[in-house]
């Protein structure tokens, strides 16, 4: 499937491992499933290989395959930063409850996040400045903006001044 000359798609049957077949069979779910593997040839030259269940090729083409990979790259990225850069795998809890606070208020800031860089990344756009230099610049940026304006916000409001 990595070569240039492999077919596009092909169907394989996956067995469970020797080890699991007890514990597949206990719990009466089958022993092989079928997968079809498709290669997608990317605009980089590399090739990339999928996996799905959806194993008709007259209904699911290749080519349907390769234009839904391409729309995953922006959420790709956005999951990428929720994780990374607001450290979204780093609860603060332990309980479900502690979990769901801490993923919308993940969600949260990286609304008010795209809210607030907009205006910032229009003018950006406009001059002249080198795509590395302009990540950069947002992102510090950005850093300084939230922690002050998320400070004086939840402070102003719960502390009253007389």
């Amino acid at each position: 499937m990595f070569e240039n000359d492999a077919p596009e798609s092909m169907t394989v049957l996956i067995d469970v491992s020797h080890r699991q077949k007890k514990e597949v069979k206990k719990s009466g779910l089958p022993s092989t499933i079928n997968i079809r593997l498709i290669r997608i040839l990317l605009s980089t030259g590399e090739i990339e290989v999928l996996a799905t269940s959806l194993l008709d090729e007259t209904i699911f083409s290749t080519d349907d395959f390769s234009y839904l990979y391409s729309l995953r790259w922006g959420i790709e990225t956005f999951f990428s930063k929720v994780k990374g850069r607001l450290a979204l795998e780093n609860f603060t809890g332990k309980s479900v409850e502690s979990i769901y606070q801490d993923f919308w208020s993940t969600i949260f800031i990286s609304n008010l996040e795209t809210i607030m860089m907009e205006d910032v990344e229009k003018n950006m756009n406009a001059d002249s400045i080198p795509e590395r230099k302009k990540k950069k610049l947002i992102n510090q940026y950005l850093l300084m903006l939230s922690r002050t304006w998320l400070l004086k916000y939840f402070l102003m409001n719960r502390i009253k001044i007389k």
